[in-house]
């Protein structure tokens, strides 16, 4: 079944990326975003979460192929815009950028 379009997703990057390269893809698709890199403290591997809000609507399917092409992105979730932040100050090892930086 598909899913009905959204703006807000949220998404992890593998950290072989570099930060850079996320920021120059969100700020030509999207109206806002926020992203950081973390570590997770289970497996100690690093990643980055991002949660945007793409300018137009899109369907997960969509955006999922899209991401996993780009990225790697292996997982993807819509989110409503109160789910807008990151406070994983514990699991932050750089960041977080936004779209007001």
């Amino acid at each position: 079944m598909m899913s009905e379009p959204s703006a807000g997703y949220e998404f992890s990057v593998p950290a072989n990326k570099d930060h850079c390269q996320i920021l120059m893809y969100l700020e030509d698709n999207c109206e806002r975003w926020i992203f950081q890199k973390e570590r997770n403290p289970k497996d100690n591997s690093e990643y980055y979460q991002c949660k945007v809000e793409f300018i137009q609507l899109v369907k997960l399917e969509k955006i999922e192929a899209l991401l996993k092409k780009k990225f790697g992105v292996t997982e993807c979730r819509p989110i409503d815009s109160e789910e807008f932040y990151t406070m994983k100050g514990d699991k932050r090892i750089e960041g977080p950028w936004t779209d007001k930086d």
